[in-house]
């Protein structure tokens, strides 16, 4: 799997308990700590994956991520036993 992909599956681990993850923002304090990749290479990732439609990017005071129904498809079909089913 591509790294961003990687960066794409640490955040559906973030959100994937509550019942609306795609509404979820996760802060890039708690997505950080989560990753084997230096800053500047997990920007990249969130870029391309913004460019995919599978996060979009939000700038707060820090920036905030949230994973789109496209991101939560694509991740999920990596994922052995779970079915995608419309979080919104």
């Amino acid at each position: 799997m591509e790294n961003k992909f990687l960066t794409l599956q640490k955040i559906y681990d973030l959100v994937k308990n509550n019942s609306h993850p795609a509404l979820c923002m996760v802060q890039t304090s708690e997505l950080t700590p989560r990753q084997n990749f230096p800053w500047n290479e997990v920007v990249n990732h969130l870029n391309e994956l913004q460019a995919k439609g599978f996060v979009k990017i939000k700038q707060f005071s820090t920036a905030a991520v949230s994973i789109t129904e496209e991101g939560l498809q694509y991740i999920i079909s990596f994922i052995p036993g779970i079915e995608f089913n419309s979080f919104t």
